[in-house]
């Protein structure tokens, strides 16, 4: 670094080089590029089509974003998720996880490369679909963020996408969204005084509604075509809209996404201040392998290493440990 590029804006000179380039590439910090604190530098310096940085403007503004992921076989794949799982859900949730050990389509949906590159453009890292939601009806779920449940570190890395594979309206249980949540810090048990697990989830959740009180943060519904989807970011604060029409279904799938170069963990069994980290076994359904946990370009090794959440046994034939 010459002389000049030292030189601040103080002393009457110009700014250093290398505070400059923060502002131009992403990859200098360990953020997601759509929630660098320079985000709008980048986004304005780069060679995007215009629709391109609208979207990612939406993005960051909102923490979610409604895209068509242009699924080439996307009719054959839904109607061969229906037909695959039709009469399977349980009674009582009416969804089913990780149905991609049995139904290739489902893995299918999850791994479409226009997800998968529009991820990678906004996050700035190759993304890992690793685990797949499908239900059958509306959630009512309420309101929540995923980053309660997995993690990363570097924070943020985890994204979720949601498609429609029917058509989502205001009667048959539409998602939720409370939009600029995401910018809110991250919230788990030990901020809220609870040890880790699930027997704490209802304060949590009273919780995150005086959260949305203090903050004066609006609920939105989306309304989806079906083929549509919708990506949301890891803190955002999202639930399901009740059922008026208890008559109908609302088909969709949820993939999930860490990010290459991670340590990837759940917060919920995780009490990091005295040393306890539930670190979580990550499958790339984009290739069958085991991902490493990595920090700064090194692999972590966390075999054994506990407490750590696992996918269940036995693992189907696409898979190789």
């Amino acid at each position: 670094m010459n002389s000049n590029s030292e030189q601040t804006a103080g002393n009457g000179g110009s700014r250093p080089e290398w505070v400059q380039a923060f502002r131009k590439d992403p990859g200098l910090m360990s953020v997601p590029t759509v929630e660098s604190p320079f985000f709008e530098s980048i986004v304005e310096g780069a060679e995007l089509p215009q629709e391109v940085k609208d979207q990612a403007r939406q993005l960051a503004r909102h923490g979610y974003l409604v895209f068509d992921p242009q699924i080439e076989n996307f009719e054959a794949l839904a109607d061969e998720i229906t037909r695959s799982l039709d009469g399977t859900f349980p009674p009582d949730t009416r969804r089913i996880q990780e149905a991609w050990y049995t139904c290739d389509a489902v893995r299918q949906l999850a791994v479409a490369p226009k997800v998968l590159s529009t991820l990678e453009l906004f996050y700035g890292r190759r993304p890992i679909p690793f685990q797949t939601l499908n239900f059958e009806v509306g959630t009512e779920q309420a309101v929540h963020s995923d980053m309660i449940h997995f993690y990363s570190s570097p924070k943020r890395f985890m994204a979720g996408v949601w498609i429609a594979l029917e058509d989502i309206d205001e009667n048959n249980g539409p998602l939720v969204y409370c939009p600029g949540s995401h910018r809110l810090p991250d919230y788990t048990m030990t901020e809220l005084g609870e040890a880790p697990g699930l027997e704490g989830y209802e304060r949590y959740s009273v919780f995150l509604d005086a959260l949305i009180e203090e903050h004066q943060l609006e609920k939105e519904e989306v309304r989806l075509d079906r083929g549509q989807a919708i990506l949301w970011m890891s803190n955002l604060l999202h639930g399901g809209a009740p059922i008026r029409d208890r008559s109908r279904t609302r088909r969709s799938q949820v993939t999930h996404y860490f990010f290459d170069d991670c340590l990837y963990y759940q917060p919920l069994g995780s009490e990091p201040l005295l040393g306890s980290v539930c670190l979580r076994e990550v499958i790339d359904l984009t290739t069958g392998s085991l991902v490493p946990h990595r920090r700064r370009g090194e692999t972590i090794d966390t075999e054994n290493h506990e407490p750590m959440w696992r996918y269940p046994r036995p693992l189907p034939p696409f898979v190789r440990e």
